[in-house]
C-alpha cells in the first residue's frame, strides 16, 4: 500500500498545486479555474459493506478551453498489484466533482459529489479536503449498489 501511495502522490505532486483566494465562511473552497485538490482520498466515515475502495488517487492537469483534465484511480484493495479501476473523465464545477470509471471485468464505479473544505496552510485532519457525495457501484453498466460515502484527504510521508 505505501509503495502505491507514493507512486500515486509523486504524479500528483509533479502537477503542481495552487488554491482559491476565495471564501466561504472563513475556509477556503474549490474553485475550478484556480484550484488542484489532486492527491490521495480514502474513505471514511460508515463504509457499506458493498463498496470495494481503498483510496481514491486523483490528479488534476492543466486546464483547457472546455474544462479541466481530471483522471485518477480508485484502488479495490491495499497490495501493490490489487486491481484499479482509472477514470479520465472527471470534471469539476466549482466544488461538485463527478467521474465514472473504466469497466473491468463488468466492474465499474460513478461519483458525484461536492468538495466541502480545502485550507492547505492547515493540512491535519480536520482541515483537510472532504468529498462528499453518492457512489455507484455498477456491473455491465446497471446500479447494483449505491450509497453516500465520504472522502477524507491523506498525506503520504
Amino acid at each position: 500500500m505505501r509503495h502505491i501511495c507514493l507512486a500515486v502522490f509523486a504524479v500528483v505532486l509533479s502537477l503542481g498545486a495552487s488554491v482559491s483566494p476565495n471564501r466561504s465562511g472563513g475556509r477556503l473552497v474549490a474553485d475550478s479555474d484556480t484550484v488542484n485538490l489532486g492527491g490521495l482520498y480514502v474513505p471514511v466515515g460508515t463504509v457499506p459493506r458493498w463498496c470495494d475502495v481503498t483510496y481514491m488517487g486523483i490528479e488534476v492537469g492543466n486546464r483547457t478551453i472546455h474544462a479541466r483534465s481530471i483522471r485518477g484511480v480508485l484502488a479495490l484493495d491495499s497490495t501493490d498489484n490489487g486491481p484499479k479501476l482509472e477514470f479520465w473523465d472527471g470534471a469539476l464545477d466549482g466544488r461538485h466533482f463527478t467521474f465514472t470509471t473504466e469497466q473491468k471485468k463488468s466492474l465499474s464505479y460513478a461519483f458525484s459529489g461536492d468538495f466541502l473544505r480545502f485550507n492547505p496552510s492547515q493540512m491535519e485532519a480536520s482541515n483537510a479536503p472532504i468529498l462528499v457525495g453518492r457512489l455507484r457501484k455498477r456491473i455491465d453498466g446497471r446500479v447494483v449498489a449505491e450509497a453516500d460515502v465520504k472522502f477524507r484527504y491523506i498525506i503520504v510521508d
